[in-house]
Formats: structure tokens, sequence, C-alpha cells
């Protein structure tokens, strides 16, 4: 394989979203395959401008002040520039999330005929996603007038597809392809070892225990979950509450926790590494994003074998079969989310079914080996 690949993403590792997860564990499935891959994020004081991270080069080069227009406009040439200097390093540009680097990316093709691929990430639902921060932008139109000179959208829901055809995407543009999940690294375990995991973790053996994992921003509603908490613990007293993630809302959710009287009952954690032990030491997942693309902690839940409850927006409408691998609710409805735990916590039998089935189906088409020949295929196509 000697395709060449540049994958700009605006934040790269340390910071840890499921943007930056998939484009990290993509780089180093194509790295395997034999293509040269390298990314290009910003700069973050105090990291080094060149990387390597596991065998993926790292170059943060994107150069944004937080200075209005001086951020736009610094970010837009400083990825121009980069591109125009790396230009016989590689072939394909491929954007994660539609932003600002998308219009240096199509600048660059212009000049230089190399190929674009933009991956979006979010769909619009209550105002979020990629499609709304790009129109809230001054010059939106532009921006999204030459983004459509892109040479393939990767859309990860029909949602997705959806809202880029409303923008004017032809249908040619658009490819489906799903995110992915690593399925050595998050798997079932019997309960023995969930007892042991449990030790080591310092977490009750005794009680059931319902996690939550992502960043603690707006668009994943955790306050729906933490408003629905108050009902659950009236039938479920012994039952805990894991939020396992880090972000601005970390204060206003531990307030609200301690509002409702349920400080004791909810575990803060903050952002942890080994993700993977805490969700094998689960019994329930809850997502109760307001806006998803496709969530890689729903995809790792459903790995580890645990019966997920989902709000039905974007790619867990496409992931979940309502009611055979997991639970899907409306979004900002704690009524709905608390409704849907507690049907868990009762039928065990159909608890561990849904399980069962969500691992099955993640083998079946979420694997790491199922998803990463068709970007193989894409940018052979694209090349040939």
């Amino acid at each position: 394989m000697n395709f060449r690949i540049c994958m700009i993403c605006s934040q790269f590792y340390p910071v840890i979203g499921g943007t930056e997860q998939q484009a990290e564990a993509l780089a180093r499935e194509l790295l395997k395959e034999g293509a040269k891959v390298f990314v290009l994020t910003q700069r973050i004081k105090g990291l080094r401008r060149r990387e390597n991270l596991n065998g993926v080069i790292v170059y943060r080069d994107i150069i944004a002040p937080q200075w209005g227009l001086i951020f736009g406009l610094s970010y837009l040439l400083t990825t121009f520039i980069f591109l125009l200097r790396k230009r016989k390093e590689y072939d394909v540009i491929h954007c994660h999330i539609l932003y600002l680097h998308t219009v240096s990316a199509i600048l660059v093709k212009k000049l230089l005929k190399k190929k674009v691929v933009v991956k979006i990430a979010g769909i619009s639902k209550f105002g979020i996603g990629d499609i709304v921060r790009i129109k809230e932008i001054k010059g939106s139109k532009i921006i999204l007038g030459i983004s459509r000179g892109v040479d393939r959208f990767i859309a990860i829901s029909r949602e997705m597809r959806n809202e880029l055809r409303e923008i004017g995407v032809k249908e040619e543009q658009i490819l489906d392809i799903p995110n992915f999940v690593n399925t050595e690294k998050f798997y079932p375990i019997s309960n023995g070892k969930r007892n042991e995991l449990r030790n080591e973790l310092f977490l009750p053996i005794d009680k059931k225990i319902i996690s939550f994992v992502g960043r603690l921003y707006i668009e994943k509603g955790i306050s729906y979950l933490i408003e629905a908490w108050s009902e659950i613990i009236i039938a479920y007293p012994e039952v805990a509450l894991l939020i396992i993630g880090d972000g601005p809302l970390m204060k206003s959710l531990k307030d609200q926790a301690r509002a409702l009287n349920l400080s004791d009952k909810i575990e803060f954690l903050g952002k942890k590494e080994n993700i993977s032990e805490y969700l094998q030491a689960s019994d329930i997942f809850v997502l109760p994003s307001l806006s998803e693309g496709l969530s890689g902690a729903l995809l790792e839940a459903m790995a580890c074998g645990l019966p997920c409850i989902a709000t039905k927006i974007g790619g867990n409408v496409d992931l979940t079969d309502d009611g055979k691998d997991g639970i899907l609710v409306e979004p900002a409805s704690s009524e709905e989310l608390a409704s849907a735990i507690l049907r868990l916590l009762k039928d065990k039998e159909s608890s561990k079914n849904i399980g069962n089935q969500a691992r099955k189906k993640i083998l079946e088409r979420y694997s790491i080996n199922s998803i990463v020949p068709a970007y193989i295929n894409l940018y052979k196509g694209l090349l040939s």
C-alpha cells in the first residue's frame, strides 16, 4: 500500500474525545497496512511541535490565538502554509470534522490537485454539531460553499447524510462509514473477574453500577441523567452511578447533584485512561446525549456486552435496534431515562439478552477489521 495521508484534527492527544480517538486509531491501523500517515493539529503550549505517538507522527503547527477574527485567519493561514510545505509527503488530506481547516484543504486541492476527505462529527439537533458551528462563523456561506469542493464526505449516520444533502452536498460525494471499536480491548468478562476488577478500582461489589462515559459538555445531556437519578434511588437506593469524564460542566453538575441530595449516590470520577475496565466493571451504560455522531463510548459499552440506554439521535438510532440490543429514549427526557433504567434493573434476563445481542452486533459490523478496509478502498478509489 503506497498512499500517503495527512490527517487534520483541530485537537489531538492529550485532548481525548470521540473524534480524537477515532482519528488516532484509524491512523495506527493504516500504518499497519503500510500507508504513510501523519497528523496536523493545533499548537498547545508545553507540548512538542513534532511528536511521535506510538508510531503516529503529530505536527502541532496550527496557530490559533483566541482573539476573535485573528483566530480564524491564523488558523486558516497556518494550516495552508503547512499543507504547502509538506505537499510532497501526502496525496490525500483527511479532515476530521468540517471546520476552518477544510477551507485550507480545498484551496490546496485546487492548487496542487490533492484529494480531500471530510468526516462529519455531530448532528445539528438542539443547535449542536459541525454544520451548526460553521454557520455561526462569519463568512459561513463562503465556507460551506467552498466545502462543497470536497471529494468525499464521510457520514457516520443517516442523520448526518441528510444534513449534508440539506446544505447542497451531492449524493455521490457522500460515503457511509460508521465509527469502529477495538473489540480486543473492549470485551465482556465473567462475574468473578468483574468482582476482582471492582476491588482493584475500589468500586462496590454488592451494588448495581450504572455508568456514563464522556466529556462533560452540554451536548452530552448529563443533567437529565442526574435528574432521573432522583427517581431511581427511590426504587433502588443502593444503585451506584459513575460519571466518568471531565469538562467545563463538572462544577455545575456536582452542584445539581448536591441540590437534589444525590452527592452520596453519584460518583464523579473525572478523566480516566482505563475506560475499558470501568465499563467491564459496570452493569448498565447510559448515554443521555442531545447530539451525537456515532458515539465511541456507546460502541465500547456495547462491545463490553453491557445493556445500553441511548437517546434517539444521530448514529444512536442506526446502531441500536430498540428493545433487542439496546434501549432508545427521547432526548432531554429525565422521565424516559428513569423508566428505561428501572426496566433494565427489574428484568435481569432481558438486560442480559440485550447485552449479549449488543456484543454480537459490534463484532459483526463495527469492529476495526470491518471498518478499516472501507477507508482503504476509499483512498484507493480517489487515487486510482
